[in-house]
C-alpha cells in the first residue's frame, strides 16, 4: 500500500494516482479554452485544472506546482506569457519564442510553462478574425453599416495602445523581479482615454508609488524597446503587426473592442471556434504533449 503520510489533500492524492498529466491554469475560462484547443479524445492523458484553494490567477497555480511536483513530476502549470517575464530571462524567451509555449531557465520554475502570447486573449485576436465578426454581427436590415476596413483601423490603433502598455508592464515586471520595484503596473492605468502628457503623469505617479526611481524605470523601458526594435528589424510589416499583437495586452484590447462596438462577451466563443480549425491548435497540442510527455 502506498505511503499517504505526505499527501496534504484529496486533490493531490487524485493527481498522483490518476496516471494523467495535470496542468493547473489561471481560471475556469482557461480550462474551457485549452480543452477546446486540445480537442476531444485526450481526457485520459491530460487534464486542465484550477487550484482547489487560493483563488484564481498565476500565483495559486504556481504554488500548487511547488506543492505537488516534488512528489509527482506529472504536475505542471500553464500561465500567461506576461507572467514569465518575472524571471531572469523571461522577456528574452517570450520575445524570441517561435513555438506556442516556452519555459524559463530558472530552476525554481520547474514545471511552469508559459504561453508564447501576452495572455490567452491574444490567441483569439491573432488566430481568429474579430474584425470580420464585428462587421457581420448585425441584423440583415442593418448589415453593412459597420465597415470592416474601418474596424481594422480601430483595431490597429487599439493594439498599438496596448502594445505600448505591455512594454511598460514588462519593464515593471523585470524591475519587480530584481527587487527594484515593489509591484507591477496594472492594466487599468491605460484604460481611460487621456492625453499623452496625462498618461505619462499617471505612469510616473504609479512608478513612484511602487518605490521605483523614474529614471531607473525609463532605463529599463528603453532597454526593452531597443531589444524589440532589434527583433523587428528583419521582419516585414505583416510580421511586425502579428508580433505586436502577440505581445500586446490582449485582455484590454479585447475589452476595448467589445466596448467600442457593443459586442457581447460571447464573441470569444465564436473566435475560439475559428482557432480550433487553425493549425495553431495542432501545434499547441503537440508542443504541450511533447513538453509534458502526456
Amino acid at each position: 500500500m502506498g505511503n499517504f503520510a505526505n499527501i496534504k489533500d484529496g486533490d493531490e492524492l487524485d493527481n498522483k494516482y490518476s496516471g494523467k498529466v495535470i496542468v493547473y491554469v489561471e481560471s475556469e475560462s482557461d480550462i474551457k479554452l485549452f480543452d477546446k484547443i486540445i480537442g476531444p479524445g485526450f481526457a485520459e492523458r491530460l487534464e486542465f485544472k484550477v487550484p482547489p484553494t487560493g483563488g484564481t490567477g498565476c500565483e495559486p497555480a504556481k504554488k500548487r506546482v511547488l506543492l505537488e511536483r516534488p512528489k509527482n513530476d506529472r504536475v505542471y502549470a500553464l500561465l500567461d506569457g506576461e507572467v514569465g517575464v518575472s524571471s531572469s530571462d523571461g522577456f528574452e524567451r517570450l520575445l524570441s519564442c517561435s513555438s506556442t509555449i516556452f519555459t524559463s531557465g530558472d530552476a525554481e520554475l520547474d514545471g511552469i510553462i508559459f504561453l508564447a502570447e501576452h495572455e490567452a486573449e491574444n490567441i483569439l485576436l491573432r488566430r481568429a478574425d474579430i474584425c470580420a465578426f464585428i462587421a457581420s454581427d448585425d441584423s440583415l436590415v442593418k448589415l453593412g453599416r459597420k465597415q470592416e476596413a474601418e474596424i481594422r483601423l480601430v483595431m490597429e490603433t487599439t493594439i498599438d495602445h496596448y502594445f505600448k502598455f505591455a512594454v511598460c508592464k514588462y519593464a515593471s515586471a523585470r524591475l519587480h523581479f530584481s527587487k527594484q520595484m515593489d509591484g507591477i503596473l496594472d492594466s487599468g492605468l491605460f484604460w481611460q482615454e487621456v492625453s499623452r502628457s496625462k498618461l505619462l503623469k499617471k505612469i510616473k505617479a504609479k512608478v513612484s508609488d511602487q518605490n521605483c526611481n523614474w529614471q531607473r524605470f525609463l532605463m529599463e523601458l528603453r532597454a526593452l524597446q531597443a531589444q524589440i526594435e532589434k527583433y523587428f528589424e528583419e521582419m516585414d510589416d505583416e510580421q511586425r503587426e502579428a508580433e505586436r499583437l502577440r505581445l500586446a495586452d490582449g485582455k484590454s484590447a479585447m475589452k476595448k473592442l467589445r466596448v467600442v462596438y457593443k459586442v457581447s462577451p460571447g464573441v470569444e466563443g465564436h473566435l475560439l471556434n475559428e482557432v480550433v480549425k487553425d493549425d495553431y491548435a495542432r501545434q499547441f497540442r503537440q508542443e504541450l504533449f511533447d513538453r509534458t510527455a502526456a
